[in-house]
């Protein structure tokens, strides 16, 4: 019997086509061990979409019996994926599809009869997936023939409401749950209001005698559903203002995120492009060029602008400030490049709000 034998080539394609392929093909002296695939990558997530869980893997494999491998579809971002799916392409034609096969993931099994009058490509749910899970594969077929093998999954998604019966879609980013839009509640979550407060000299005289304060943004309720809220630090640091069971973020939180983002963030400063990752993609809310923006975790980060030191409003379209539970710190995305920042600021700001779950 001859061995499997095999040699990975240098083909790059589209990061979006991020699909396993196995190609059984006839090359001579070839003697080698099949060479393992490229390694896990972060996918980009879609909100409400299927996203492709398996990036892409190449082998080039020659062989005259059945083909036996495997990849391991272990991945830190596990746990933060549900609704696993199964497509495997087999071939693009008939004269290139491969006759005798079994794939196995999870739960799962795909063999050739499953593909039905003559159906070059099949989609099953996998159940059964942990964060060890492996790919099977069993492929017998002369040159040229292949399969096409791709794992999709959803984004786990959640929502939670506050005070007001405002509800807010929730994201899993790695071991932590965050809000995905901005807070809008005009009440503490035991009932006491938040007074709106319009004037700019108004503004500054509730941050002078710690008085907690809201608005929208230009006064203008018409903002509310897609900005939120701007709150000054008497009510952001008022440990009331988040949903029960949630909280105002600590800038050890903020450095959590941006951490599972971008490895080389930094204590302090975060991250050069953890930013790009969280915001909004596209320029609809942003101002161009909205640099580097991804929403890889499905944060939708969005630019809110603020209330500056004069109690005026600015930045709406070209930054995103948030409060931080440490002193009156903040963190900070602009449309200009792709980081997440940090600052410190006078209870005179007003900013928004993301809470993180307890």
């Amino acid at each position: 019997m001859k061995a499997v034998t095999g040699v990975r080539i240098g083909i790059v394609l589209p990061a979006a086509l991020m699909s396993l392929f196995i190609i059984s093909c006839e090359k001579q002296d070839l003697d080698r061990e099949m060479m393992s695939g490229q390694g896990m990558q972060n996918p980009d997530l879609a909100l409400n979409t299927s996203v492709v869980y398996f990036t892409e893997t190449f082998m080039i494999v020659s062989s005259r019996e059945a083909l036996v491998a495997s990849r391991s579809l272990a991945d830190r971002n596990f746990l933060n994926f549900d609704n696993f799916m199964i497509t495997v392409q087999n071939g693009t034609s008939g004269k290139t599809k491969v006759t005798r096969m079994e794939l196995t993931l999870g739960n799962r099994s795909v063999t050739f009869k499953d593909f039905k009058k003559n159906a070059s490509s099949v989609t099953m749910p996998v159940t059964g997936m942990t964060a060890s899970s492996v790919l099977n594969i069993k492929l017998e077929g002369s040159a040229g023939r292949f399969v096409v093998v791709t794992v999709t999954a959803t984004p786990k998604v959640s929502s939670v409401s506050d005070i007001d019966g405002n509800d807010y879609r929730t994201v899993r980013i790695g071991d932590q749950w965050w809000m995905a839009e901005n807070l809008k509640t005009t009440r503490f979550n035991d009932g006491t209001s938040i007074p709106a407060v319009e004037g700019n000299q108004e503004w500054l005289n509730t941050a002078a005698d710690h008085l907690p304060a809201f608005s929208w943004y230009e006064n203008n309720s018409a903002y509310k559903s897609t900005y939120g809220a701007l709150y000054n630090w008497a009510a952001a640091g008022n440990d009331k203002l988040c949903p029960t069971g949630w909280r105002l973020p600590e800038s050890s939180d903020i450095y959590e995120l941006s951490l599972y983002i971008d490895p080389e963030s930094q204590y302090g400063y975060y991250s050069a492009i953890a930013g790009g990752a969280l915001k909004e993609k596209g320029t609809e809310h942003w101002n161009s060029p909205n640099e580097g923006a991804t929403d890889k975790y499905a944060f939708t980060a969005l630019p809110g602008g603020n209330r500056n030191v004069e109690g005026a409003f600015v930045n709406l379209g070209t930054a995103g400030s948030w409060w931080s539970d440490n002193g009156l710190a903040s963190y900070n995305m602009s449309s200009d490049n792709a980081g997440l920042s940090f600052s410190e600021g006078g209870n005179e700001y007003g900013r928004s709000v993301r809470c993180v779950k307890e």
